[in-house]
């Protein structure tokens, strides 16, 4: 039996995994040569965690949305 995947409350934060994967591959810099302070790139990233995080807490995912809380 396969089982049925939520999209309205996906396990992965793909948007974030996304990111992070582009990051790691190709920097932080676009590719017009301008980058976000660091300290933007973090509330950024923050920010699509703890949006991930609600969505889960909202959804009675409680596990999901404390580790998306913690992410950094």
């Amino acid at each position: 039996m396969q089982v049925a995947h939520d999209r309205k409350f996906p396990d992965t934060n793909w948007e974030l995994t996304v990111i992070r994967r582009a990051i790691e591959r190709w920097g932080a810099t676009g590719p017009d040569g301008r980058a976000l302070p660091e300290t933007e790139l973090r509330e950024r990233l923050w920010a699509l965690s703890y949006r991930f995080g609600r969505m889960q807490y909202q959804g009675g995912r409680y596990a999901l949305a404390r580790t998306a809380f913690k992410a950094r």
